[in-house]
């Protein structure tokens, strides 16, 4: 088969980059490109919701604030109490991913001593063999 040639600036390989993976720099066939470029649009399109549903929030807050200093009383709506709300389950939330990674890290220093590596089973020869097959070669250009 003949193998395409993609640009490193293309939108599409931006996209493949927010993946957050190297699967990407490894990636030499069209099937497992594509993967990632879809999973980085599925990214992309996450972070906007998050990023407006958050600035609402924001806004709301803000609002609330300052008209609950300009008329001396608190004026909060569903918003802003669910933006502070939102706010301090988001630290709770850091705090216990923190202390889980930290767990993690330390057993897997651990076990990582111990591991040993095997040699690849039915499933993953079929995998291989099907995309050899069937999946087209890319080349990533500057």
């Amino acid at each position: 088969m003949k193998e395409l040639n993609f640009n490193k600036k293309s939108w599409h390989f931006l996209l493949a980059n927010m993946n957050g993976s190297q699967n990407h720099k490894q990636s030499t066939d069209l099937c497992s490109y594509t993967r990632n470029v879809l999973i980085g649009a599925f990214i992309a399109m996450l972070c906007t919701i998050i990023f407006a549903f958050s600035a609402y929030i924001v806004v709301n807050m803000l609002f609330a604030l300052v008209f609950s200093i300009a008329y001396s009383a608190v004026i909060m709506t569903e918003a802003a109490f669910t933006g502070w709300l939102f706010a301090f389950c988001i630290l709770i939330y850091l705090l216990l991913i923190s202390v889980i990674e930290a767990a993690s890290n330390r057993r897997m220093n651990r076990t990582e001593q111990n591991f040993k590596s095997k040699p690849d089973g039915f499933i993953v020869n079929a995998y291989k063999g099907f995309k050899d097959k069937f999946c087209v070669k890319i080349n990533l250009n500057e």
